[in-house]
């Protein structure tokens, strides 16, 4: 199980959530994740909160549940898997993407690094028996006066809401 940093929220981000608060829908839109190597500078939260993307997208997920988890915060869940795997890597970045409703431009939202490559998770190719899953939580801090959807679509169901 990899050991995360706390998630940041990217200036891009910042800037979204600010539009939401004084009025506009945004929309979260996929997870994100990737093979990237920072160093520790590229670490600090002032360094992460510039970033734009990620440094090696590997895959990206559609979010399968989300959650109200007080007035200020919301729970995302997507569905990890190698499913569509070919190559292996060493999970070390996982990105939250999402824009206003009825604009095309997407922005990272929030990310977020492992320590080390050692605290890494090691997703591996999918071995045509049966899929490697993860059921990834991601908490979102908002303004309670914000408007936000999830994108949903084409998301597996997860088993707890069946």
């Amino acid at each position: 199980m990899g050991i995360w940093r706390g998630a940041v929220l990217t200036r891009a981000g910042n800037e979204l959530l600010v539009n939401a608060a004084a009025g506009k829908q945004i929309v979260f839109t996929r997870l994100v994740t990737g093979c990237g190597i920072y160093t520790e500078e590229e670490k600090d939260r002032a360094a992460l909160a510039n970033a734009t993307a990620l440094k090696q997208q590997m895959q990206e997920f559609p979010f399968s549940a989300y959650e109200k988890q007080s007035e200020q915060s919301i729970l995302l869940k997507a569905l990890i898997t190698n499913r569509d795997l070919t190559e292996g890597y060493e999970m070390t970045e996982i990105g939250i993407y999402g824009k206003e409703v009825d604009y095309e431009t997407e922005v990272l939202c929030s990310i977020t690094v492992t320590n080390s490559r050692e605290e890494s998770d090691l997703f591996a190719p999918y071995n045509g028996l049966r899929p490697d899953q993860i059921i990834m939580e991601y908490y979102i801090t908002l303004s309670p006066d914000a408007e936000v959807t999830v994108n949903m679509q084409g998301a597996a169901a997860l088993a707890e809401d069946l």
